[in-house]
């Protein structure tokens, strides 16, 4: 199961940008609205090794799907809503962040680096071959797609500079 960025709705896009851009830090509240656009939860049988279920956006758990749970509680109880499916620590974790980015923008590749001041960047690089049309109407060519982005984390940079590829993307598409 796959989540493409054509299922996104564009208009949450800036909205997650902006709180990313904010954020001091790991959060939780974050983790959850990227989950409800981008992700997915599997459910694991440790004997196994195996995927016993997979929590998507519109799975009932406790009677509510992450949506509605998101609306009621949010601001009260992200850290149950996370709990309850599944959510990984997309904010906190750079492995977390990287597997999201890996399943929403195939193919681009992650470069990181820290500033002096101690601010992450995170570069996504898509590596495609593509005509590109200028001003003057001549065709011209590209080796790939970019997006750079800076935060207080690497794995916040790495999300914004996601989300910004993702906007790139669809704009470019649509």
């Amino acid at each position: 199961m796959t989540t493409s960025s054509s299922m996104v709705e564009r208009a949450a896009i800036p909205a997650l940008i902006e709180r990313l851009e904010k954020a001091e830090g790991p959060d939780r509240e974050i983790d959850v609205l990227l989950w409800r656009e981008f992700g997915w939860s599997e459910i694991r049988d440790p004997e196994r090794n195996s995927v016993t279920d997979i929590l998507g956006p519109d799975v009932r758990v406790n009677t509510r799907t992450i949506s509605e749970a998101i609306d009621l509680f949010l601001h009260t109880d992200a850290n149950g809503i996370a709990r309850a499916w599944n959510v990984p620590r997309l904010t906190a974790s750079l492995d977390a962040a990287l597997a999201l980015v890996e399943r929403v923008l195939p193919g681009w590749r992650a470069q990181f680096w820290q500033q002096r001041s101690g601010r992450w960047h995170a570069r996504l690089i898509r590596d495609v071959h593509y005509a590109l049309v200028t001003t003057e109407d001549e065709d011209r060519t590209r080796d790939g797609d970019d997006e750079i982005a800076g935060a207080r984390t690497a794995p916040i940079a790495l999300l914004i500079a996601a989300l910004k590829a993702i906007a790139q993307t669809d704009g470019m598409q649509g």
